[in-house]
C-alpha cells in the first residue's frame, strides 16, 4: 500500500463523520506523528499501523473492518465516498507540503463520547477544536 493510500485510508477511518478541516486535521496529526519518530513509530506505515495509535486500526473497533469501494461509481456519491475522496485530497495535500499545520503540532485528538483527554495521555495541551474533534500536544 502506498504511504498516500495508507494516510486516506486511516484519514476515512477515523474521521469520516467529520467536515474537511477536521480530515485535514486527522492527517496533520499523523504527520506531526512522524516527525517524531521513533516515539510513535518509523515512517506512515509504522505510525498508523502502531498498535493503540489510531483506534481504527485496532482489530476491536469496527472502523478497522471498513475498505473503500472506490472502484464503484455508485459508492463515490454514497456519504462514505464522498469522504473517501475527501480523504484522499487531505492525504495528498499532507504529502505535499508539510508547511500547513491547522493542528497547531497535535499529535492527539479524540470525539465524543470523551470529554477530556484520556489520563493515558499525561499532560497535554488543547491546541484546536476541527468539527467534533479536540486536538492536543504534550504539554
Amino acid at each position: 500500500m502506498l504511504p498516500v493510500d495508507l494516510i486516506a485510508l486511516c484519514i476515512w477511518r477515523e474521521a469520516a463523520n467529520q467536515n474537511l478541516s477536521a480530515k485535514y486535521g486527522v492527517g496533520c496529526s499523523i504527520r506531526n506523528r512522524k516527525k517524531q519518530a521513533p516515539k510513535y513509530g518509523d515512517g506512515w506505515c509504522g505510525v498508523i499501523t502502531r498498535k493503540w495509535q489510531f483506534s481504527s486500526f485496532n482489530e476491536n473497533d469496527p472502523n478497522s473492518k471498513k475498505w473503500p469501494q472506490e472502484q464503484d461509481p455508485a459508492w463515490l456519491q454514497t456519504p462514505d465516498g464522498r469522504a473517501w475522496v475527501d480523504s484522499y485530497g487531505c492525504a495528498l495535500s499532507i504529502l505535499e507540503d508539510d508547511s500547513i499545520d491547522i493542528t497547531e503540532g497535535a499529535v492527539l485528538y479524540f470525539s465524543p463520547p470523551l470529554t477530556s483527554p484520556p489520563a493515558e495521555w499525561g499532560s497535554v495541551k488543547h491546541t484546536t477544536t476541527l468539527d467534533k474533534l479536540q486536538f492536543f500536544k504534550a504539554a
